[in-house]
């Protein structure tokens, strides 16, 4: 009988605390005149704030207004790229650094990220800074929708 009282009393306080947590306060009608007496002008909800982008490509020391170029083989992904490895399948995003392995007559490209190799078309990668931060910003900031 004990055990039951004391699931009893636990139950009720669960409910109260619940009821008292997602109960929201009613503004009273004489807000609005109060502040209206009193000379305050009532704030209106703020717009949610723009996210914020930093980007994870690092840009050199240079005068502004100069093209901003990667090192010598290293290139950043333009567009989303899927390949497949021995252990399953990955994804670049936009930004990501990839150093060149083998440029291909064909208009591909062989790089590295990490540990694996995969091609991708020319027009998928650029050693022009600005531009691989503008498409990551873009990425960043507009994600794909998910399926």
């Amino acid at each position: 009988m004990r055990v039951f009282a004391s699931l009893l009393v636990i139950a009720a306080a669960v409910y109260i605390g619940y009821v008292a947590f997602t109960s929201k306060p009613t503004p009273s009608p004489e807000a609005p005149d109060a502040a209206a007496s009193t000379g305050e002008i009532a704030s209106e909800p703020e717009a949610p704030a723009e996210p914020v982008f930093k980007s994870k490509i690092p840009i050199p020391d240079g005068p502004p207004g100069e093209k901003h170029y990667a090192p010598a083989n290293t290139f950043y992904v333009l567009e989303r790229v899927t390949y497949q490895h021995k252990n399953g399948v990955a994804a670049i995003v936009p930004g990501e650094a990839v150093r060149l392995v083998k440029s291909n007559p064909n208009g591909t490209m062989k790089v590295r990220s990490g540990l694996y190799e995969f091609e991708v078309k020319e027009s998928q990668v650029t050693n022009d800074l600005d531009l691989a931060r503008e498409a990551e910003r873009k990425f960043v900031l507009n994600p794909p929708k998910v399926r």
